[in-house]
């Protein structure tokens, strides 16, 4: 491989990282805010805000956290056969669909983001669910085609805290390990962005997913 091809590859891995990174936080705060507290890729806040309402007596909102973790697991598992059968570039085409068709819904009925939940916003929440299912299946699948998972955050903070507490003593790879880092930075910096889009998308605006 030329240096060209290696470049070239080098700012595709690096654009993305951070339209995927962006996209998840952007879903994942969107839904969060917009649409009862949840949240559309981060499974375990879920599972944590399930429980939550469950022990408030809340039943509606322990419900609609709970619902959201089957559809992430089917959309997960109907990815990985996309994937088998045809190759990630379908993935991604599953994913633009579901984010589209959720997007279209809303803006055709008018969703608002202060209004109570109903059946039409749980849809339109689920296929949000579903699109961050098919991302969450691409990382797994294709680490390398990222420089890192883009969904969840909890790894990619780890791995660049334990780099910056042994970089004083890295000796000759201090090179490599601030390109590692560099790498890193981008991946959380690309989903707190998202965040806060999302974040300000569902606090001011009619909701678009």
């Amino acid at each position: 491989m030329n240096l060209r091809n290696i470049q070239k590859k080098q700012n595709d891995t690096q654009f993305l990282t951070l339209v995927l990174t962006i996209t998840g936080g952007y879903s994942d705060a969107l839904t969060y805010v917009a649409a009862n507290k949840i949240f559309s890729n981060h499974i375990t806040g879920n599972i944590v805000l399930f429980a939550d309402n469950l022990m408030r007596g809340t039943f509606s909102g322990a419900c609609a956290s709970l619902l959201a973790i089957p559809v992430f697991i089917f959309s997960v598992m109907i990815g990985g056969w996309i994937i088998e059968k045809y190759s990630n570039r379908n993935l991604f085409f599953f994913e633009g669909l579901f984010f589209l068709s959720g997007g279209i819904l809303a803006y055709i009925f008018g969703l608002s983001n202060f209004e109570e939940m109903t059946i039409l916003k749980y849809l339109v929440t689920m296929l949000s669910v579903s699109a961050m299912g098919m991302q969450s299946i691409f990382g797994k699948r294709f680490a390398k085609d990222t420089y890192g998972l883009t969904t969840i955050m909890t790894g990619n903070i780890v791995q660049l805290s334990l780099q910056a507490e042994s970089y004083p003593q890295s000796g000759l790879k201090k090179a490599q390990l601030l390109i590692s880092m560099a790498r890193g930075s981008i991946t959380i910096c690309g989903f707190i962005t998202g965040c806060i889009l999302g974040a300000y998308s569902g606090q001011h605006y009619v909701w678009l997913v």
